[in-house]
């Protein structure tokens, strides 16, 4: 007997073998018991859910000559035939091939001949969605007044693809993606049927693989059995299989990607690749991986979310307590590009090189998660040490040129080195909070001297809270006015100003003037219109000045007229 593939050999016959799709088929079975048949059906859904298999079952069962509850008997003569596919009252047509509008009207012409040995003449149209404009008009009429005795069954991937015409003309039933459990218990029918034994951890893979689809799992477990002489389904035979990664090697490459080790994460890559793995496929295993990983830092129960072994469910678990959400987010963004670009890419290894390279380089990206990420290396970065002064040194406030450079001329040489790679000019005074003392007077700080102190406060609070230093660099220094420290905004930058308000951005802007000016001054936030105002009251007493000097010294001035 000729060799059949999976799919073919355990297509259902009844409708309970239609896995997943109980909410379609019960409907059908009534309508057979209760011989109230429709003259077009419309079944709709992703790739192998079972549309062309309940199409079969239905087109039985209306011819069945004994039928048993809704279902057909699989034993009668008009069964039987079908069953062979030679039944000539039943047809089937692949519309990707016939779409043409002379194929339709040939199809019309023969629907006025009744059937020569069954009840219903019924057609069946495979992805129908394909048939040209042409053919859906000239399908109209026949389609809304069919012969009492003809059934339309149409099958489709693509519904929206029909025209509405189309679709109000018929009985429209949406068949689900089959939930994971119920192809598994498919896959371990088969396996038991055909003698093999299996891993539960393996065929649950597969049944992720197919992503609710029934026929790509089956399709899949063929290539296993093929491959396999022990006739033992197990999670090494799938990897060797379908060329998939392993589990170790997904492991080690997002504890790379955490710890921002570029070359341990190119060499894990390397090894996929000249391991002759689908890179395409392992993009797909490592967005899986990561949405485990962000899921179990959402949820504690992952048995029902998660399709993978006791051990890899708490493994994933410990990896997911370390690991930041907003790196997970940011990476499972990145990968889903990658996807995307290596369909038009001739080389999908850069593609993917690129992506895992901004994954552990946060500052190459703009989005709010790369932002948020490099904030949070910012945070947990430990305290600079101090460098204190030696005992007989006085304290002196001064610039902060002056306060770096003499202490380390007197350290040691151990200590000179210890702070020579420090980016951010280090203090002598703590800097946990500003002393609980009033403002100062900043009379004796020159605005040649406060501007150029101004970025070494820009440089200090970078190194505490990057956000806060974006938005102070988007405002204008202005100088020390009135003994406060003065930064003004434009019109439209209404945000900032709200922001750098806030009392955690208020306090650290406030420690950072006491660290680098040497003094507690304030900081004041103005927008363009105070600054005009500010700058029209000091025309008003230049003006003012001028006058006063004319008075005074008008005896000495000769005008003419």
């Amino acid at each position: 007997m000729d060799y059949k593939a999976l799919y073919r050999k355990f297509r259902p016959k009844v409708f309970e073998a239609v896995i997943g799709q109980g909410h379609v088929t019960e409907t059908l079975k009534n309508q057979i018991v209760t011989d109230n048949i429709g003259h077009a059906y419309l079944f709709s859904g992703i790739r192998g859910t079972g549309k062309t298999s309940t199409a079969k079952i239905f087109a039985r069962a209306l011819n069945c000559t004994n039928s048993n509850d809704g279902n057909p008997c699989n034993e009668c003569e008009n069964c039987l035939s079908a069953l062979s596919d030679n039944a000539i009252d039943i047809i089937e047509i692949d519309a990707a091939s016939n779409n043409g509008v002379d194929d339709i009207r040939d199809l019309r012409e023969k629907t006025k001949y009744p059937p020569s040995k069954m009840k219903y003449k019924v057609y069946i149209i495979d992805e129908v969605h394909m048939l040209s404009i042409g053919a859906f008009n000239a399908l109209l009429k026949t389609l809304e007044e069919p012969p009492s005795y003809v059934v339309f069954i149409f099958a489709t991937t693509e519904i929206h693809k029909i025209p509405a015409t189309i679709i109000s003309r018929c009985q429209k039933y949406e068949l689900k993606r089959i939930k994971q459990n119920d192809i598994s218990d498919l896959m371990k029918g088969i396996c038991e049927e055909s003698g093999y034994t299996y891993d539960d951890v393996a065929l649950d893979q597969i049944a992720r693989l197919a992503d609710g689809a029934a026929r790509d799992s089956l399709s899949i477990l063929e290539q296993c059995f093929a491959a396999n002489a022990e006739k033992h389904i197990s999670l090494d035979v799938l990897t060797d299989v379908l060329g998939l990664v392993t589990d170790d090697t997904i492991f080690a490459i997002v504890e790379a990607i955490h710890h921002q080790d570029g070359k341990d994460l190119l060499t894990h890559l390397n090894d996929v690749v000249i391991g002759g793995k689908d890179l395409k496929r392992f993009t797909n295993q490592l967005i899986d991986y990561m949405r485990s990983l962000m899921l179990a830092k959402i949820s504690s129960d992952l048995s029902n979310m998660i399709n993978a072994s006791d051990d890899a469910i708490e493994r994933i678990k410990e990896q997911s307590a370390y690991v930041s959400l907003d790196l997970l987010l940011r990476s499972i963004n990145i990968l889903t590009q990658v996807e995307v670009d290596s369909k038009w890419s001739s080389n999908a290894r850069v593609i993917l090189e690129i992506g895992l390279i901004k994954m552990i380089q946060p500052d190459l990206e703009t989005s709010i998660e790369a932002l948020t990420q490099r904030v949070d290396q910012l945070e947990r970065r430990p305290a600079p040490r101090m460098v204190s002064q030696p005992a007989q040194a006085p304290v002196k406030q001064a610039p902060v040129q002056q306060i770096v450079q003499e202490p380390v001329e007197q350290a040691p040489k151990a200590v000179q080195q210890e702070q020579a790679p420090q980016p951010v000019p280090q203090m002598e005074t703590p800097v946990d909070q500003v002393p609980d003392t009033p403002y100062e007077d900043a009379a004796s700080i020159s605005h040649d001297d406060s501007e150029d102190l101004w970025e070494d406060v820009l440089a200090f609070v970078k190194n505490e809270r990057v956000s806060t230093q974006v938005l102070l660099s988007d405002g204008h220094f202005e100088g020390i006015i009135d003994n406060a420290v003065t930064i003004s905004y434009g019109e439209g930058y209404g945000f900032h100003l709200i922001a750098v308000e806030k009392p955690e951005n208020k306090e650290l802007v406030e420690r950072a003037i006491y660290q680098i000016y040497g003094q507690k001054l304030r900081v004041k936030y103005i927008t363009k219109n105070q600054e005009e105002e500010n700058s029209q009251e000091s025309l008003e007493t230049d003006e003012e000045k001028l006058y006063n000097f004319l008075g005074e010294h008008k005896n000495k001035l000769e005008f003419e007229d």
